[in-house]
């Protein structure tokens, strides 16, 4: 089955200051480390929803929000309609420790629902996870009526939330850790 990573590099980054997925960690940007993992993986392409044209030296195409100021949602929905294929791995570009463990474990699960995520603990990782084509339609829907919270739009249809410690022995928690500081990126470096 073919499937396109997106990357999702539009937020803000209020918290970290600057644009996170051009933050170094380890003496290259965060989005290289996602780039080199997904390499590791059966994806079949990757683009990158950003509205810094810096993030077109990975060689990979980037594409603006189509609708703006919509949040991930509005990501997601820019990677879906740019996406060639109707299975899709969403990513934030701000999980540098991301493995291809997990990545290939999502990628070999069996459903038939449209959105499939991991959770760590009691945290849920909404920008972790496949997200099927088929949710454009309703992807506009929640857009148009300003529903921008990712939570409540996988809530609202049928979805397969992965336990990584379930998965996985001895899990290590900073493979899907989102780095939103430079305090939490100091923390991550230790």
């Amino acid at each position: 089955m073919s499937v396109t990573a997106i990357i999702l590099a539009g937020g803000k980054s209020t918290r970290m200051g600057t644009d996170k997925g051009l933050v170094n960690y380890n003496q290259k940007p965060m989005i290289a480390h996602i780039i080199n993992t997904l390499q590791k993986t059966n994806i079949s392409d990757i683009i990158i929803i950003a509205h810094n044209a810096e993030y077109e030296k990975f060689g990979y195409p980037v594409y603006q929000d189509i609708i703006k100021d919509k949040g991930p949602l509005g990501g997601i929905y820019t990677g879906l309609l740019k996406s060639k294929t109707s299975s899709n791995l969403i990513l934030s570009c701000d999980i540098p420790l991301i493995s291809h463990a997990v990545l290939n474990h999502l990628l070999a699960v069996k459903v038939s629902c449209p959105i499939v995520i991991c959770k760590y603990k009691e945290q849920q990782h909404h920008l972790i996870g496949l997200y099927s084509s088929s949710l454009l339609l309703s992807l506009t829907q929640h857009l148009q009526q300003n529903r921008l919270k990712v939570r409540q739009f996988i809530e609202a249809h049928p979805h397969k939330i992965i336990d990584m410690e379930k998965a996985f022995i001895n899990f290590d928690e900073k493979q899907v850790q989102n780095i939103n500081s430079m305090q939490e990126l100091k923390q991550i470096e230790k």
